[in-house]
């Protein structure tokens, strides 16, 4: 992987990170019928705007190469986060946080599914959540959080 980048803190409210590059990646053994490498523009993006000294307001989104547990296929990872966070005015130490995202996994090559289809897969996934924080020191934190992840595969085995 290589990224070129812009990491800013131009205020006290607006700060983080912005990262664009190539990642690759290359098969020491190679699979007849199939290419030995695979390439893809890739990105890093992670932007905090504190909307006041309580609220926060992040942006994630990434775009990387990854390969399938299972079948160690190549795919591309797409996702994209909005994350909010509140801070207790009355105490400090304790926060709470909400999510929302969406990332969707781009297979290129098909594949042969358990019904013994041959297909090119396509991953979706929605998810969100709900958390609360406390902050017993600066270096320790304890949340607790409930995720809702929604899962949609073409492939039946997923």
């Amino acid at each position: 992987m290589v990224y070129i980048g812009l990491s800013f803190d131009p205020s006290a409210k607006l700060n983080g990170y912005l990262k664009l590059g190539w990642a690759e990646k290359k098969y020491d053994k190679t699979v007849s019928g199939k290419d030995d490498s695979f390439d893809k523009f890739s990105t890093l993006v992670d932007i905090g705007y504190d909307i006041s000294f309580y609220n926060q307001l992040r942006l994630k989104i990434i775009r990387v190469i990854e390969e399938d547990i299972d079948t160690n296929a190549p795919f591309t990872k797409n996702d994209v986060n909005l994350n909010f966070r509140h801070v207790f005015a009355r105490n400090e130490k304790i926060s709470l946080s909400a999510n929302a995202g969406y990332g969707k996994d781009k297979f290129e090559r098909s594949a042969i599914d358990v019904d013994d289809t041959n297909k090119i897969r396509d991953d979706k996934t929605w998810y969100g959540g709900v958390g609360i924080g406390y902050d017993t020191q600066k270096w320790l934190k304890f949340d607790l959080n409930y995720a809702y992840i929604d899962n949609d595969s073409n492939f039946k085995r997923y």
